[in-house]
């Protein structure tokens, strides 16, 4: 890759941080419960008849709002691909959608995106994955002092199972979901405020109600309402013997009470059994009467395909929405759906909202007024797979993987593999993804997390470290020389063809005419498998590329 300047073409794809709200006051115990079904704004003459895009603009008429731009077909189908399935679109994807009637195409792609059960599956893999840090292998797993919930998670992904229960099977643990209020044993001396009942009662609270604990773990929080009582209260539940309270690490010579953080949902009786109690919390977590549980995640949703929540950060939802109506209703309209999460991102999806250009996040913003989706970067598994689809270099799975974890039991690709085996309606084998093998070098780069904590969003500020990563790593590097082999005969035959397949693939369009004759210089005459390298490296770090539009 010596054509290319590498700092300037890698320096390319970075993005201002997503913008920030002042700092105000939270209030956790007095937040607003009860579910609240807003009235859609009336149609109007000209308007638009999706219930997202009227609230918005009821929301947003006084606030002079961007005029929304359109998005063209083609970088519809690019972002929506890239959005539900986590891949790019192969031009006989592409070729079908754009075959499709124009009145109906995008709400048919939609739909054959949503039915992909194995693509959804292992994209959404990669959010779930964050959200309960479950690891394939790593700290605690050796001495049984972690559990990984890689089958149950995509068993429920693929199967599409509704999210209260998928909640429920979390926290009231059935057959291989129990890894995930287990835990992590921590080797050595450890901080009261991270026993595994601390742990779970701070990941439950994080994932499902969008809410800290982590501080009230430890004192009365100083960042919310949460006091040191409330988060062992919860923890409580999780234990199988009194659980002694710890202020900064010192017992206090209190045992904790049981309960759930908000007691006005119901309560929780300490003579239980723990299972019992586990069945109970997890009863009081998802009864339609906490609208903070679907909020959550409705929030997450579409801070995930927008680029900015209705609620930010989405893990404080103690904050007021931009809109209040819109995630109310949302959250109303997947309780309504039998909390189907597709029917959630189809809704989205198909609104105008979604469907217009994306526009680069303000680096600093004291309110936030919607003018459009945000420009986003892939994630680390997306950006791999699209440089396999583009080099024709196949993902090797970690051989790790396929060995037996520290309780005996089998690898991760084999379970995946049998889910995929028992659907009847489904012949295709596994595609191996990157959200399923062990991070290397490069995804670790650029930003897939270790996962010992939880993480909900990923930071979209590029690094330093992901430039040089992507000018001098070896994952990269070994793509780029597998597809310069993969492709040279093509281009040896037709350059100017293999560019326009190149980019069918990467960018879902022809290269333009100036394009191909720059890279036309760069592959050099006569052609060879360095030129090559240099013409997909430039590809690769292309913002078209990178950047989802």
């Amino acid at each position: 890759m010596n054509h290319v300047p590498p700092l300037l073409l890698a320096l390319a794809f970075l993005l201002p941080p997503d913008s920030t709200l002042p700092a105000a006051p939270l209030r956790s115990r007095t937040a607003n419960l009860a579910p609240r079904r807003p009235t859609l704004p009336p149609l109007r003459p000209g308007g638009p008849s999706h219930p997202v895009d009227r609230l918005i603009i009821a929301h947003t008429r006084s606030t002079s709002p961007t005029v929304l731009q359109p998005l063209t077909d083609l970088a519809f189908a690019r972002r929506v691909h890239l959005d539900l399935v986590g891949l790019l679109p192969t031009p006989s994807q592409t070729a079908r959608f754009l075959a499709d009637p124009p009145a109906t195409r995008r709400d048919l792609l939609i739909t054959r995106l949503l039915e992909d059960r194995q693509g959804y599956a292992a994209h959404w893999m990669a959010f779930w994955n964050d959200c309960l840090r479950n690891a394939y292998r790593g700290t605690g797993f050796i001495d049984d002092g972690r559990r990984q919930i890689s089958g149950w998670l995509y068993r429920s992904l693929y199967e599409n199972t509704p999210y209260d229960q998928f909640a429920h099977q979390l926290i009231s643990p059935v057959n291989g979901s129990g890894g995930f209020i287990r835990g992590i044993k921590w080797r050595g001396v450890v901080n009261a405020s991270q026993q595994r009942e601390i742990q779970a009662a701070q990941s439950v609270s994080q994932v499902f109600l969008g809410t800290n604990l982590k501080c009230a773990s430890c004192h009365d929080s100083f960042i919310n309402d949460w006091t040191l009582d409330d988060a062992y209260a919860l923890a409580a539940v999780f234990s199988e013997r009194p659980l002694e309270l710890h202020r900064c690490n010192k017992p206090t010579g209190r045992t904790a009470r049981i309960g759930f953080l908000f007691p006005s949902l119901g309560t929780i009786t300490a003579t239980r059994s723990r299972t019992e109690r586990l069945r109970r919390l997890a009863d009081l977590l998802v009864t339609r009467k906490n609208g903070r549980f679907t909020r959550t995640i409705v929030n997450r949703l579409w801070a995930t395909l927008l680029g900015h929540g209705l609620v930010e950060p989405v893990d404080e939802m103690e904050r007021p929405a931009w809109n209040p109506d819109l995630l109310d209703w949302l959250a109303e309209d997947l309780a309504d759906n039998g909390f189907n999460l597709k029917h959630t991102l189809r809704t989205i999806c198909q609104s105008r909202a979604y469907q217009s250009q994306a526009i680069p996040a303000p680096r600093k913003s004291k309110t936030y007024l919607f003018g459009g989706p945000y420009v986003r970067r892939m994630t680390a598994e997306q950006f791999v797979d699209a440089v396999a689809a583009l080099t024709g270099s196949p993902l090797v799975p970690d051989k790790l993987m396929a060995k037996r974890d520290g309780r005996g039991q089998g690898g991760q690709l084999p379970r995946l593999q049998a889910v995929v085996d028992a659907d009847k309606s489904n012949s295709r084998p596994l595609l191996i993804r990157a959200a399923f093998v062990m991070p290397d070098p490069l995804q670790r780069a650029l930003g897939r997390p270790n996962r010992e904590q939880i993480v909900t969003r990923r930071d979209s500020l590029a690094t330093m470290l992901q430039a040089m990563e992507l000018t001098n790593g070896s994952s990269l590097n070994k793509a780029l020389q597998h597809g310069a082999a993969h492709w040279l005969p093509t281009a040896k035959k037709d350059l100017n063809l293999t560019l326009d397949r190149l980019f069918q693939t990467g960018f879902s369009r022809s290269p333009t005419r100036s394009e191909t004759q720059q890279l036309t210089e760069l592959a050099g005459t006569p052609l060879t498998a360095e030129g090559l390298q240099d013409v997909l490296w430039t590809l690769l770090m292309h913002p078209d590329f990178q950047l989802i539009h």
